[in-house]
């Protein structure tokens, strides 16, 4: 499997300004639209789905190589909003 690197995945939540972090509660989702566009909605919302905040807290997700797809993740994110 390749793995594409980006920034996204060097953010490191001791040293992010929370101020440029989306909320995951500020994110909302028109539950009417097939799971693909509610993905869309959320990516383009939270702008780094590697790094967010939850009530004020800072969230960095991190993937194991052979783990879990990063798009199952984020289904799974939307399924329960």
């Amino acid at each position: 499997m390749q793995v594409i690197w980006n920034e996204k995945y060097d953010v490191d939540i001791r040293t992010v300004d929370p101020d440029t972090l989306a909320d995951l509660e500020d994110v909302k989702i028109d539950t009417s639209l097939p799971v693909e566009k509610r993905i869309e909605q959320f990516a383009e919302q939270i702008k780094n789905p590697l790094c967010y905040k939850k009530d004020g807290i800072i969230i960095k997700n991190v993937y194991k190589s052979g783990g879990a797809k990063l798009e199952d993740c984020f289904r799974e994110i939307v399924m329960t909003m």
